[in-house]
């Protein structure tokens, strides 16, 4: 099956907890992601306290997805930041956007595959398949 979206970080966290669509999206195949997603959501996984062997065993099957992003979203994904950043500090949001919340989307649109996410930040964004 050829690869359809590039997941960011909240898809899997959604999908290893239960949520029936990023489930099924995540079984049926066709999702790659980043080894910094995988570094955010070991780290999120040890945060809420999910014992460090089942953490590991989320994180080592997530990384076997994991695939080389072009050097240059590093330079795209900092741009993306500070924009959606400003966007959201303009409008008086407290919302924000982390690095690798940037760098998933930059290498997304790099490899030019949709964006796999529910973050509320990126609703409505170009280029991003959002799943609720």
């Amino acid at each position: 099956m050829p690869t359809r979206y590039l997941g960011d970080t909240y898809a899997f966290i959604e999908a290893f907890t239960g949520h029936p669509r990023y489930g099924r999206i995540l079984r049926a195949g066709g999702v790659v992601t980043t080894s910094l997603n995988v570094l955010e959501l070991h780290y999120s996984l040890l945060r809420v306290r999910v014992p460090p062997e089942e953490a590991e065993k989320y994180s080592r099957a997530t990384l076997r997805l994991a695939i080389e992003v072009p050097s240059e979203v590093a330079m795209a994904a900092a741009k993306t930041r500070f924009s959606m950043n400003e966007k959201f500090r303009g409008a008086g949001l407290e919302q924000r956007i982390s690095y690798i919340d940037a760098w998933g989307y930059e290498a997304a649109r790099a490899l030019e595959r949709p964006f796999l996410t529910g973050d509320p930040a990126f609703k409505g964004v170009p280029g991003v398949s959002f799943v609720t």
